[in-house]
């Protein structure tokens, strides 16, 4: 129902599919952002009321189109549990992918019923694997790691829009610029960038650090005071940011601060993929994705002095930036592009259909 990382996930993934030459059709909930987002990449969506009242309605509506369909895709609990019982005997192979850090909800008549009707899982980490193991007692190889991707192209470095951008906010060419990109909530912690921002310069008066993105509901005008008692001038904040990839191309490195969630880390990928090397939060996904030492580093969460080290190493080194920032790119390239994708859920449907045929031999 909300643009978050798991709807990101799922209309992403289905789009990149669509491309690839699959047959692609999307259920979701009528006036929201993931429907609006998933019919403007040119998806056919079936938007409906998916509250309790309207299930019969969705369970006739997914009986009819699970006979006429190869695998079933279910990223929400709601659909998911009514696509179980529209299955009946029909071929098609039932997934649950899961972006998500919450814990999945157990109990021993859950946990059969998962295990006699669907195919598996997928998740797009080896840490929310485990989780997905310890709640569930699932069987390792029937959850299956698809780490998603992010688009290249659009992400790619421009030194055009770097210019643009710097000469826009009037940061000089020669500062090290660091951008952090999020909801401005208490599980990103942006607190504790504004606090290593503020360590970072009372050393390196010339950096810059971005912040790009709005409160969640609750928080208005919270972080923004934190940010005004940092005692850092170089900390702005820019509010929600509509091109973004042209803000990561005037930056030189990018900063995730979370506390907890990254399930997919989304906005690690698009940094990764502008170039920029990436200091962030041993937190879910975060430390599969930026290899330590390779193409950013990685640091304990809630440490702002631990960050501030981190950041400071980048600060003057431009040889040692371009190098981790170079190696991000060519990580995105080898292995978390859209093809590659569609090419590891595929495989991972292929390997749930062999398991099946198996278990029902």
């Amino acid at each position: 129902r909300f643009w978050n990382a798991a709807a990101q996930y799922a209309v992403h993934l289905a789009a990149a599919q669509q491309r690839a030459g699959h047959d692609v059709r999307i259920i979701t909930a009528a006036g929201e952002p993931p429907a609006e987002k998933a019919r403007s990449l040119g998806l056919d969506v079936e938007a409906r009321n998916l509250g309790p009242l309207h299930s019969l309605a969705t369970l006739a509506l997914l009986r009819r189109e699970i006979g006429n369909v190869d695998v079933v895709n279910a990223h929400h609990a709601d659909l998911q549990n009514l696509a179980l019982l529209a299955a009946g005997r029909s071929h098609a192979l039932l997934v649950r992918t899961r972006v998500d850090v919450r814990p999945a909800k157990g109990g021993a008549l859950t946990r059969r019923f998962y295990e006699r009707r669907l195919a598996g899982f997928i998740v797009p980490g080896e840490e929310s694997k485990q989780r997905y193991i310890h709640s569930l007692g699932a069987d390792a190889d029937r959850i299956h790691v698809v780490y998603g991707g992010v688009d290249g192209e659009r992400f790619r470095r421009d030194e055009r829009q770097r210019r643009e951008v710097r000469a826009r906010l009037g940061i000089p060419e020669t500062s090290p610029v660091f951008v952090w990109v999020g909801r401005l909530a208490p599980i990103k912690a942006p607190e504790v960038f504004f606090e290593a921002a503020a360590a970072v310069h009372a050393r390196h008066p010339d950096a810059v650090f971005l912040v790009a993105g709005k409160a969640v509901p609750g928080f208005e005008g919270h972080y923004e005071a934190i940010a005004q008692g940092s005692g850092s001038p170089g900390l702005r904040l820019l509010g929600h940011v509509y091109d973004i990839e042209a803000l990561y191309s005037a930056a030189d490195v990018g900063v995730v601060t979370s506390v907890g969630s990254e399930a997919h880390c989304r906005v690690g990928l698009e940094m990764m993929s502008a170039g920029l090397p990436v200091v962030g939060t041993d937190i879910g996904v975060i430390p599969e994705v930026v290899t330590d030492g390779e193409t950013g580093y990685i640091v304990r969460s809630h440490q702002a002095a631990d960050l501030a080290s981190a950041m400071e190493r980048l600060v003057t080194d431009h040889a040692r930036r371009r190098e981790l920032g170079a190696n991000a790119r060519r990580r995105i390239e080898a292995g978390f592009t859209f093809a590659r994708w569609v090419v590891a859920t595929d495989e991972a449907y292929e390997k749930m259909r062999f398991q099946r045929s198996r278990a029902w031999t």
